[in-house]
């Protein structure tokens, strides 16, 4: 059965904001329950995962309607974007949320909208601020005095800052120094594609981030792992940061390793020997069969501390992606610590401790929000 965690409040270290109306209707909400975006797929296969038939019956039981996918449009065409948002946030019992506004943001509901169901505060994608000042940039020189102030003065929501160096280039950052990163400005000057890829640009920028994050004592966000099909998983592979983090310039910049999986004992190892290292499991819980989220907490907690282990749903786009990460993140927690205290790891007590380090104290002090999460002081 698990612990009963049910009453423990998460808090949400890495997530992505809701849909604007106009947006919905272009897409499905089989979207939610995986990775892929190719429209055969979601026609065809994303609804025979174990994680999808699942959900169903999660969402329908909130819902009060019927478990299939027809029932469950049915139902939610009938209630407004709000309506469903208040729901779901509420049974979900989320103390906060840190959202990476960078993904479709012009797509998206804007931070304050979602401040009205939840503590909501911004974890700032360096991309796609790096893409937003390079459209208009007139020279290298410039174009890097502007992202260097734009990292030093945020806006006050910001509690970290988020890159996706995974996507664009790979884990592998470079000794890249200020002439290389001049380099690659001019060839993706020349692409002039929108989307910077340059591996030379890009991780002279991932570097001057960890700088400004020590200076600031922000910590970075770093996808790693699975994701979209446009996602090299096999440069995505955590361990391929380890020689910058051997690097005495940028250690004791904290960094949360996000999602992991499938290299879960990869980046539980770099947490185990280093201590700025953070991971979370946020996207295998809730995409994974209950076998596979309780096989991917369990392998983090087979060597990595209690109170380096973060929650994080990786929802994004419409509200039931919060709730069903919530429910199985404390479940799935639940189950991993109940075989602890079996095999005689942990008393009831301490697990009890440890699952609520992992669902919400440990990201409150990474973030530096405890204080502001709605009911406490």
């Amino acid at each position: 059965m698990g612990l009963d965690l049910s009453s423990i409040p998460v808090f949400d270290g890495h997530a992505h904001n809701l849909l604007l109306p106009a947006w919905l209707k272009e897409y499905p909400i089989e979207g939610i329950f995986t990775e892929s975006t190719d429209r055969e797929y979601l026609k065809s296969f994303a609804g025979e995962t174990l994680a999808f038939k699942r959900s169903l019956k999660d969402i329908a039981a909130v819902l009060e309607c019927d478990p299939s996918i027809e029932a469950i449009r049915n139902r939610r065409e009938k209630m407004e974007q709000a309506e469903l948002a208040d729901l779901y946030f509420k049974k979900a019992n989320i103390s906060g949320v840190v959202l990476d506004d960078g993904f479709w943001f012009h797509r998206t509901r804007p931070l304050e909208w979602h401040s009205s169901f939840v503590n909501t505060y911004r974890a700032l994608r360096i991309e796609s601020l790096a893409e937003a000042l390079f459209e208009n940039s007139i020279s290298f020189d410039s174009f890097l005095s502007d992202f260097r102030d734009a990292l030093l003065n945020p806006p006050g929501s910001v509690v970290a800052y988020k890159s996706i160096i995974a996507y664009r280039s790979g884990l592998r950052i470079g000794s890249h120094d200020k002439r290389a990163a001049r380099d690659g400005y001019l060839v993706e000057k020349e692409r002039n594609t929108g989307r910077l890829t340059d591996g030379r640009l890009l991780g002279f920028l991932f570097k001057l981030t960890l700088e400004v994050c020590r200076g600031r004592d922000l910590p970075l966000q770093i996808h790693t792992g699975w994701g979209d099909s446009d996602l090299d998983l096999r440069e995505s592979n955590p361990l391929h940061l380890k020689p910058l983090l051997d690097e005495d310039k940028y250690s004791r910049t904290r960094l949360v390793l996000l999602h992991c999986y499938p290299y879960t004992r990869e980046a539980a190892y770099l947490a185990a020997i280093y201590p700025e290292v953070y991971i979370d499991f946020g996207l295998s819980v809730p995409l994974l069969s209950v076998a596979g989220m309780e096989a991917v907490i369990g392998e983090m907690l087979e060597i990595a501390p209690v109170t380096k282990i973060c929650y994080s749903s990786d929802a994004r786009f419409m509200p039931e992606g919060f709730y069903l990460a919530a429910t199985w993140a404390r479940r799935a927690v639940g189950l991993s610590l109940e075989r602890s205290i079996q095999c005689g790891e942990l008393t009831l007590n301490e697990a009890l401790k440890a699952a609520a380090r992992i669902l919400k104290e440990n990201s409150e002090g990474l973030y530096g929000v405890a204080r502001s999460v709605k009911g406490e002081s």
